[in-house]
């Protein structure tokens, strides 16, 4: 698989008598889990980095939740590296990083206590990652490297979805989402006798949650799109009432939370849940929620620990500007307030105090990096000039996509305004990349003033004060050097009307 962007995913919905066996599986466990491995054709500089996830939260919260390592093969290719045991499963991402060009998804999934495992990884010249699995736990790293990604199949059903605009368009469509689900529970069941009880009944039920994730948020895109069909024709109030009817008919009805000690640990389940909202909502007012919205009906309709993960994945997960909802500034305050005085989760409580000095009206972090003539900048040095700050790397497809929709949004209103600065900060390892970039008008604009961040990376000063380990990270900045907007895949409010915002404080 070739990455370019990383979504995470993870796992979902039990049945009524799976808590007191889990309980029972969580007190008998407590080994180590060990592993150990060669890269096949290593080349110097190959390395791994492995994300240890324990609270099933994810990426967003990884000072809080994550143990992060950076494993360094030797001069033969062989690695090792051990990770502790919560006494209960977890989840590990284990990504190849391959020089500056390549980084490859090796597994994302389920570890459990005990498992001792030997990897073989090779990486081809398109930077696509193979790697075989041995040893003690081995066949559910085996299974899940064989189910392949839920993307994979979301990819495959958007042009299959665009053929039908027939009466029976639903179930049609209903059907190949199903077929798609069938195909990874065969998959699930040749491994069945080689996995524990425990892990077979958590990817049984990933699979299913992962499918009706994507079967949820497409009907919410043909909804909320004006044209549906091969040639893009106009989404008519008849098809619009029988997708509507359909929905009501197979997912109107309530999620199971009776075996919230399982489901509080499930990112899918996590995002079927956010999803559903959304299109529920959508279903009865003919309209998409705001971010308090969902955040409301998330407070009003689950508690303690599931309450906690529901908030902390939509507030802080990383592409969580993919929800896309509409938000103010002062909605997305309230809501980090608001979470804040609710959650009990003492790590979540600190990755809200994380996230609020990056709040309207507080100081921004004084950066100083190197511009392309190797001259020292500093924030400070724009007071009185209404700022913009874009953080990215080369090979980020989501910083690409912002910097799109602000040269074609944006840039045009302010071209020639002495009073706005717009400030792009580069990521990458390696100077060259950087200048390489630099001048291709995919990230940033050369005319911009562009600074390198000494080649730290998510460690440079600004990111690392702010914690935040993703990209596109923007900042606006006012001429007091106090924050407007900050987020990270985009400003946390994509559809208020950032440009007026920016004009208010250029006549401040």
């Amino acid at each position: 698989m070739n990455i370019l962007v990383l979504l995470f995913v993870c796992f979902s919905f039990w049945n009524n008598n799976s808590t007191s066996s889990f309980s029972q599986y969580l007190s008998s466990q407590g080994k180590e889990l060990h592993y150990h491995g060669t890269i096949l054709d290593y080349q110097n500089g190959d390395s791994l980095r492995i994300q240890y996830d324990d609270e099933g939260i994810r990426s967003g919260l990884s000072e809080h939740s994550l143990i992060t390592l950076w494993v360094d093969p030797d001069s033969m290719g062989k690695f090792k590296f051990d990770l502790p045991s919560y006494g209960h499963l977890s989840r590990m991402v284990m990504l190849f990083k391959r020089h500056i060009h390549g980084v490859g998804l090796i597994y994302d999934g389920i570890v459990e206590p005990g498992d001792d495992i030997n990897i073989n990884i090779t990486m081809n010249e398109q930077y696509d990652v193979s790697a075989l699995y041995s040893g003690p736990g081995s066949a559910k790293y085996q299974c899940q490297g064989q189910i392949p990604s839920i993307w994979t199949y979301s990819a495959q059903v958007l042009p299959y979805r665009r053929i039908y605009s027939s009466r029976n368009w639903l179930d049609s469509f209903y059907n190949r989402v199903n077929k798609f689900e069938l195909d990874n529970l065969a998959i699930l069941n040749n491994f069945k006798s080689k996995i524990s009880p425990i892990v077979y009944k958590l990817l049984y039920e990933e699979v299913k949650a992962n499918f009706r994730n994507l079967f949820v948020s497409d009907i919410e895109d043909l909804l909320c799109s004006d044209t549906v069909g091969i040639q893009g024709s106009a989404l008519t109030p008849g098809f619009r009432k029988e997708l509507i009817a359909n929905y009501k008919n197979k997912f109107m009805l309530g999620v199971d939370t009776s075996n919230s000690l399982i489901l509080q640990r499930s990112w899918a389940w996590r995002s079927y849940v956010i999803n559903k909202i959304q299109t529920d909502y959508y279903v009865k007012f003919g309209r998409k929620p705001t971010l308090k919205k969902v955040f409301e009906k998330i407070a009003q309709e689950y508690k303690g620990v599931l309450f906690d993960r529901l908030i902390g994945q939509l507030m802080f997960y990383p592409f969580s500007i993919s929800w896309g909802l509409t938000s103010s500034s002062e909605q997305f305050q309230y809501c980090m307030e608001e979470g804040f005085k609710l959650t009990k989760s003492p790590y979540i409580k600190k990755a809200f105090l994380a996230k609020a000095v990056l709040a309207k009206g507080k100081e921004a972090y004084d950066f100083s990096y190197i511009d392309t003539s190797g001259n020292n900048v500093e924030l400070s040095s724009f007071k009185g000039k209404v700022v913009m700050v874009d953080c990215w790397f080369t090979g980020c497809t989501g910083c690409a996509m912002f910097y799109e929709r602000f040269k074609d949004s944006l840039a045009p209103a302010f071209k020639g305004n002495k009073d706005f600065k717009v400030i792009s900060i580069n990521l990458d390892e390696n100077k060259k990349t950087w200048i390489n970039s630099l001048y291709k008008d995919i990230y940033t604009n050369p005319s911009d003033i562009n600074l390198f961040a000494n080649a730290k990376g998510f460690k440079t000063g600004l990111l690392d004060y702010y914690k935040i380990d993703g990209a596109p990270f923007t900042l606006l900045i006012d001429k007091n050097g106090k924050i407007l907007l900050s987020g990270l895949g985009g400003f946390p409010d994509t559809n208020t009307d950032v440009k007026k915002i920016i004009q208010s404080a250029l006549q401040q």
